[in-house]
């Protein structure tokens, strides 16, 4: 009895997931489609964008779970000590403070707002919440070994990268950070 109950429970389940999967999947690709272009969009981010429109990702396809998870270790790591050094050595983020662990990466930059970079297993994602741009959700592409937010092509590299160069008034290099673009 309770075998077949909680059968009935996973079937219920799966069918709602489809059901939201094929509603988002539909929302995304007709968004895609109708969203103006915008100008000013970097060379490799264009690149991006025209190769992904037309695709919707959702849990990274062609990625397994340890490959993801690696990967997501790798790209948080790395952005931690790029992000720790850079507040370290700016005087305009002399307040501000780098915090990493267990899959989030929070950087408090005093008055300028705070980010906070975390990783989403269940989605094969990494988040960003942005005071600047608001919430992004990226996809690791392992064609491109980037990670990519499917709406605009933008990669979490560069998104970083344009912020924090708003912000400073200066250039800033994330490239040698593990899994971004070549371009980044």
């Amino acid at each position: 009895m309770y075998a077949k109950r909680a059968q009935t429970i996973l079937n219920l389940e799966l069918a709602k997931r489809l059901n939201d999967y094929l509603e988002a999947s539909t929302f995304i690709r007709s968004y895609a489609v109708t969203r103006p272009q915008k100008t000013e969009t970097h060379i490799h981010q264009a690149a991006v964008q025209q190769h992904f429109k037309a695709k919707f990702y959702c849990t990274a396809p062609g990625v397994d779970t340890n490959t993801f998870e690696r990967v997501c270790e790798e790209t948080l790591s790395s952005l931690a000590d790029y992000f720790e050094d850079l507040v370290a050595s700016d005087a305009t983020l002399e307040k501000g403070d780098v915090m990493y662990g267990v899959g989030v990466l929070t950087i408090d930059l005093g008055p300028l707002g705070t980010y906070v970079v975390n990783r989403q297993s269940p989605n094969k994602q990494i988040w960003l919440s942005s005071p600047t741009s608001g919430p992004k959700r990226f996809d690791y592409v392992a064609k491109e070994d980037c990670w990519v937010y499917r709406h605009d092509g933008q990669t979490l590299h560069g998104v970083l990268k344009t912020e924090f160069e708003s912000m400073l008034g200066r250039k800033l290099s994330v490239s040698n950070c593990a899994h971004s673009s070549s371009i980044a």
